[in-house]
């Protein structure tokens, strides 16, 4: 059984006795231990046992079960903590200390916090509390994803010039993620820029928490004797996933509906496509040093 001495959140929040999901009985009336029930496809079911029977004794047993049963599914480091607090209180001017445990129950691993469990208590045949505690199959799902800490990579290209928008872009967009320390789950080139809910989706089926969209534009493209020019712009947003905010954002300088990156190539030499795959990459160099270290700030 692994020591409770170390710090660990589960949900963030305060739980107070019989606010814990399950049915959580007085010390006296903890029924007996029957056959623990079938858990739902891609949930997670996990039990401890300790000695004693009061609050502190289910506190302690739902913190175990949730340190010994995801630190091995998830993979990462633990932290747990339960407290111990001196309530001192006063009446008709008579001061009495008593001990008692704060009502904070709190498990994590690494950056994912514990949020959404059930959990139902019984006497163990030692004479001690067994807590049963269960997963969703969505809730495993977000831990896991959240301890993976990978990132979706989109490319959202956009041009008058066809086939300017090609598969080296998204191999340029890859190193670029990685330069600003973020590990990419998966890269994908797509048309525009994807909406929120859809790039929710394509973070989540790609087992990522979070989504970095570049979206790169060529607004204009033209003939400028004895060539072909391109104009292109670009800007970098990095989501979190699973709060579905924004994190960080990019846009060079001379970002506008013009765009500021202009890539040209000789008329009798080049199509359209090839000035604007030189703009691009222009784009590209320019938002590159401001991603840099994105990861840890």
């Amino acid at each position: 059984m692994r020591s409770l001495g170390q710090f660990v959140r589960v949900a963030g929040a305060v739980f107070v006795a019989g606010a814990l999901g399950g049915c959580v009985q007085s010390a006296s009336t903890l029924p007996a231990c029957a056959a623990p029930k079938a858990v739902e496809a891609g949930g997670l079911a996990m039990s401890a046992e300790v000695a004693g029977t009061d609050a502190v004794a289910r506190k302690k047993a739902l913190a175990e079960a949730l340190v010994e049963g995801l630190g091995p599914v998830l993979g990462v480091g633990v932290r747990s903590k339960l407290a111990f607090t001196d309530v001192a209180a006063t009446r008709n001017g008579v001061t009495s200390e008593s001990s008692t445990t704060s009502q904070d129950v709190e498990v994590s691993f690494g950056a994912a916090k514990v949020k959404d469990y059930s959990v139902s208590y019984c006497g163990s045949a030692t004479g001690g509390t067994h807590a049963e505690v269960r997963l969703t199959g969505r809730e495993l799902a977000r831990l896991k994803r959240i301890s993976r800490d990978a990132t979706l990579l989109v490319v959202g290209c956009s041009s008058e010039a066809q086939g300017a928008c090609s598969a080296d872009l998204r191999d340029r967009a890859k190193s670029l993620a990685q330069g600003a320390g973020l590990e990419v789950g998966e890269a994908v080139l797509v048309q525009g820029e994807p909406q929120l809910e859809d790039l929710r989706t394509r973070a989540f089926t790609a087992g990522t928490s979070k989504a970095l969209v570049l979206r790169l534009d060529a607004p204009t493209v033209y003939e400028e004797a004895p060539y072909r020019v391109c104009r292109a712009q670009v800007a970098a947003t990095l989501f979190d996933m699973e709060e579905g905010k924004v994190l960080k954002v990019a846009k060079p300088a001379g970002f506008g509906n013009d765009g500021a990156f202009k890539g040209l190539v000789y008329a009798d030499k080049g199509a359209p496509k090839d000035a604007c795959s030189k703009a691009f990459r222009e784009a590209l160099g320019a938002v590159e040093p401001m991603t840099a270290g994105w990861r840890v700030d």
